[in-house]
């Protein structure tokens, strides 16, 4: 979510910085967010990586979900091969937030012999929980608040919850009133993480490259148990914790983004 003004002007909802490099990152931004998101990150890598920036279906400057119902993680990620395809990139890193670190696992699944390296601060990726389990009923308990509330209401149900109790309303208005208007989104995201195809044995199977994941101390235990599950699964992974919560790619940047640079 992002609560400043945007540095990024992208049309289509695709941004490319540094169209010279051979080395390439896509950055994919969390929920009620966009590519502005990763600002100060592209300030200090663009001058020695390609940067392909996407604004995620239904945020910044991209467009809308074309049908809500049928809205799907395949969607979403076939509209960024499509990008990547278009710049003529054989090979790239994955730079991901909570939806868009999800949205990045999927990515690197489909195009996994393309795939350097996946950097994912809390991929949400809550398909890959147990669903038994209390950290996917606090997950189904969030969903079904928001589906029985006003926008209004179902923005300040998502807020507060990567956040802490009265952030939403602490908010400018004009900030809430952008938010309440991409609660449709918000819904298509949470529609596309849990009815995804992408199995944890399939990410297991293809996920072989370098993967940092990183998270935060103060953050969600649902998105803390999808850390761990792909921690444990995937072969080839390490593990930074910092002392913020979910959002804190945006809210800490000058704490997350030293982690980044290391690992790039």
């Amino acid at each position: 979510m992002t609560t400043f003004k945007e540095d990024i002007v992208s049309k289509g909802g695709l941004k490319v910085l540094g169209d010279n490099h051979s080395k390439a990152i896509v950055f994919l931004h969390s929920s009620l967010s966009s590519s502005g998101q990763w600002g100060a990150l592209l300030n200090q890598l663009k001058d020695n990586y390609k940067c392909i920036c996407v604004d995620l279906y239904g945020y910044g400057n991209a467009p809308d979900v074309v049908d809500a119902q049928s809205f799907s993680m395949q969607e979403e990620v076939q509209r960024i091969r499509s990008f990547i395809e278009n710049e003529h990139v054989t090979t790239f890193s994955v730079i991901g937030h909570s939806y868009g670190g999800a949205v990045g696992l999927a990515l690197a699944h489909e195009l996994h012999l393309q795939v350097e390296q996946l950097i994912l601060f809390e991929p949400v990726a809550f398909n890959l929980l147990d669903e038994s389990s209390l950290e996917y009923g606090e997950v189904l308990a969030l969903v079904a608040n928001m589906a029985n509330a006003t926008p209004k209401e179902a923005a300040r149900y998502f807020v507060d919850y990567w956040n802490f109790s009265g952030y939403f309303d602490s908010l400018p208005v004009k900030i809430q009133l952008i938010f309440e208007a991409q609660v449709g989104k918000i819904k298509c995201d949470f529609q596309a993480l849990t009815g995804t195809q992408y199995t944890l044995a399939d990410y297991a199977r293809t996920l072989t490259m370098p993967c940092h994941l990183l998270q935060g101390k103060l953050s969600r235990n649902s998105a803390k148990q999808v850390v761990s599950t792909l921690t444990q699964h995937l072969k080839n992974t390490w593990f930074t914790e910092v002392n913020a919560g979910h959002m804190a790619p945006i809210s800490h940047a000058d704490m997350v983004n030293p982690y980044i640079l290391e690992s790039l």
